[in-house]
């Protein structure tokens, strides 16, 4: 019984002796543990797409900002470029067509009258 007690206290006395170290180690892992658990396995893209057909969602985007460095002599070109290739789309109203015309042909007499140009 003595030698049971024996090897008990020394095991204790080595506890006690390394007890900041197997803090640490016990820490550490469950440290590790809760970083496993919590964080994401994978990341993944939310939004399913295929190549060649309409992007099927109400926005464009993205999830988080980044920034895309250029030089101003890049920016300068591109910009140029896009208002060169731009097809300009108008909508005709006729309505306002035919009010102008109408506000036209109301001032166009008193702007030239007839009294001020001759016919020669």
């Amino acid at each position: 019984m003595k030698k049971i007690l024996s090897v008990m206290g020394k095991t204790l006395d080595g506890v006690y002796k390394n007890q900041s170290i197997i803090y640490k180690y016990i820490l550490y892992v469950i440290t590790i543990a809760c970083i496993v658990f919590f964080f994401p396995r994978g990341g993944k893209f939310k939004y399913e797409f295929q190549k060649g057909k309409p992007w099927q969602y109400e926005n464009l985007y993205a999830p988080f900002d980044f920034s895309i460095k250029k030089t101003d002599n890049e920016i300068t070109e591109e910009r140029n470029a896009i208002e060169s290739d731009q097809v300009d789309y108008y909508y005709y109203d006729e309505d306002l067509a035919a009010e102008a015309y109408q506000i036209f042909a109301n001032k166009f007499p008193v702007v030239f009258s007839t009294e001020k140009f001759t016919n020669r």
